[in-house]
């Protein structure tokens, strides 16, 4: 028996959950708030989101407290400044939804992407003169769990740009599947734990998925919506990244600003479920800008062909439909650049029947669900295959398209793609 402790540290909180290699989920629980989106600020707290995992350890109880190893994942990149002793001197600063360092980016490269953490780190040294480290939050969080600096690779890539030297410190580059060190805190669980170095959360559960080899391919259902394939080589394509990952090969496509938080944001305002049907109504889904592959980070959602008779359900299911869109824009530009021959869902979103049927739609081809999606499960995953454990977990299924609507969403796709397409030149 095999078991590993993950820890997902991520926009809507914290989770934790604890996976026996061959038993699947033992135990999961989550805590902590949701990172608050506002006139372009995205502050995350460490010291808040350490807590907000202790409490989540606590819950866990018995569970957690006689695993093999420990998993780290966390929303990124999201870099901090510290000071000697990795006290942090900052907030963590979220990827594109912060974009309080675009002057700083601009100047580097006006191609840079929004996420790129150079930018914010050069921001954050002008106002925080005395820091030591820059960091990022899985980082910070490894440091603290283990008492060793260390960064990973993946990650340290995100603040690296030709000709540009980051102005602090950063700690030494790790693999992100490579043993960081014991556990030295006390957090509830066994001293001398094996804690994994981990990376950002979506290359997490993209491994922890199966992704690991040329012609697999992963849409994630998180707060944000994040769809790769797997490639042998490097490559470009329009509107996309190329982005390493702990795997053989390259991932090719992109992480959004919007997913689940937007359909969140709907089910909350509106105090409904989706119809079945939009009624007419249509949204481009981007209450927090967005990335890929639009890269505007000050573009603003939009409901058109409403009227009286709109209801509440057709809103949602306007959104789900916006969403679902935003798949197909991703998966359709890489397949134009490369063959993905099997599709793999996982995130929270998988538990949503609606937004997975209808993504399953939009990929055209059938939806395999990951082991354990939706619990918050991928550090986990990712530490016991770090480590070399066999996973021998039960097939989960997949959700095959309807033709119908396959084909109703990939007619919607150019004019899709032109409303977005203009947010480039008007945000």
């Amino acid at each position: 028996m095999t078991r590993a402790l993950g820890l997902d540290f991520g926009l809507s909180g914290v989770r934790a959950a604890v996976v026996d290699a061959t038993a699947g989920l033992v135990a999961s629980a989550q805590a902590g708030d949701r990172v608050r989106v506002a006139g372009g600020r995205a502050e995350y707290d460490l010291p808040a989101a350490w807590r907000a995992m202790r409490s989540a350890i606590a819950e866990l109880g018995d569970a957690a407290r006689d695993v093999d190893v420990i998993g780290l994942g966390a929303l990124g990149a999201t870099p901090l400044l510290a000071a000697e002793d990795g006290t942090p001197l900052s907030p963590g600063l979220c990827f594109s939804l912060d974009t309080r360092a675009d002057a700083e980016r601009r100047a580097l490269d006006p191609e840079l992407s929004h996420d790129h953490a150079l930018a914010k780190v050069i921001w954050l040294a002008e106002r925080t003169p005395d820091a030591a480290w820059a960091l990022d939050a899985v980082s910070w969080i490894g440091w603290r769990l283990t008492g060793v600096p260390a960064v990973d690779r993946i990650t340290r890539l995100q603040y690296e740009h030709p000709g540009a030297a980051c102005p602090v410190l950063m700690p030494p580059a790790i693999d992100p599947l490579a043993v960081l060190g014991p556990l030295t805190a006390e957090v509830g669980l066994r001293p001398g734990t094996p804690v994994v170095a981990g990376t950002l959360d979506s290359y997490v559960d993209v491994v922890a998925a199966g992704c690991t080899g040329a012609g697999d391919g992963c849409v994630i259902l998180g707060s944000t919506l994040v769809a790769y394939g797997v490639v042998a080589e490097p490559m470009s394509a329009p509107g996309l990244e190329l982005q390493a990952y702990p795997g053989e090969g390259w991932l090719l496509g992109g992480s959004t600003s919007n997913g689940g938080n937007v359909l969140a944001w709907a089910r909350e305002l509106l105090g409904a479920d989706a119809a079945d049907d939009a009624g007419g109504v249509e949204v481009l889904p981007y209450l927090a800008g967005e990335r890929t592959p639009v890269r505007t980070p000050d573009a603003r959602g939009a409901i058109t062909g409403l009227s009286l008779a709109a209801t509440g359900p057709q809103i949602v299911r306007a959104v789900i439909d916006g969403l679902a869109l935003v798949a197909l824009d991703h998966v359709d530009l890489i397949l134009e650049a490369a063959p993905v021959g099997r599709w793999t869902a996982t995130g929270g979103g998988v538990r949503d029947p609606a937004w997975l049927q209808a993504t399953a739609d939009a990929v055209g081809a059938p939806l395999a669900i990951a082991p354990l999606a939706g619990e918050g499960a991928g550090p986990a995953l990712f530490a016991l295959r770090a480590i070399g454990a066999a996973l021998n977990l039960p097939g989960t299924g997949a959700v095959e398209p309807r033709p119908a609507e396959a084909a109703r969403l990939r007619a919607a796709l150019p004019g899709y793609r032109q409303r977005t397409r203009d947010l480039q030149e008007h945000p």
